[in-house]
């Protein structure tokens, strides 16, 4: 379950950071430099950039489509394009993407994948403190996070019915609790609600 579960996730981070970079390199207006880094946290990479353009380099390429096929006995996860597709008209912005990406190195974002196992916030606060059970460095940690209010509704929703992901930077804090830099806090919707 736990093996089917990291390959799931790990092709939905996939297909989801293909449709950001789709979306950036097919659009009229050239993406901001903040546009790009924000992206990061979606999966975005240098090495994705450059993956989807070299092929077009080559003249008899057309276009790189990266279809995603689901098992059918699970549902697909909600939110996620089935195919991307990369004409050869966008190489160029792929490669601009790419430039920003290797001169602009921002903190790293990280996602890490857990279940909410405390929640603390008192009277009059706006939003609260989280701990996640999760997996850091392939070892299980807790990680301490501090939600706004709507991120702090979600974390109360999912209390041990289910998992989150969360995008943000880690500090992994040797010795002491890991803590983190939240930029977004959701339920994990990669896996059907049936199998959580």
């Amino acid at each position: 379950m736990e093996e089917a579960a990291f390959e799931r996730r790990v092709t939905t981070n996939l297909a989801r950071a293909l449709g950001v970079l789709e979306a950036m390199a097919i659009q009229t207006n050239r993406p901001s430099v903040r546009d790009i880094n924000e992206a990061v946290g979606e999966g975005l990479s240098f090495e994705m950039c450059r993956a989807m353009s070299r092929p077009l380099q080559d003249e008899v390429v057309h276009e790189v489509s990266v279809p995603i096929a689901w098992a059918p006995g699970v549902s697909a996860p909600r939110g996620v394009a089935h195919a991307s597709d990369f004409p050869r008209e966008c190489s160029d912005r792929l490669k601009e993407i790419a430039t920003v990406l290797r001169r602009d190195r921002v903190d790293s974002h990280e996602v890490i994948y857990g279940v909410v196992v405390g929640l603390r916030s008192r009277s009059g606060d706006e939003g609260g403190r989280v701990e996640i059970e999760t997996l850091v460095d392939g070892a299980k940690r807790l990680v301490r996070l501090d939600l706004n209010e709507n991120d702090y509704e979600t974390a109360r929703s999912t209390h041990k019915r289910g998992p989150v992901v969360v995008r943000g930077t880690l500090h992994r804090n040797p010795g002491r609790t890991a803590t983190m830099d939240v930029l977004s806090f959701e339920p994990d919707l990669s896996l059907p609600l049936g199998n959580v």
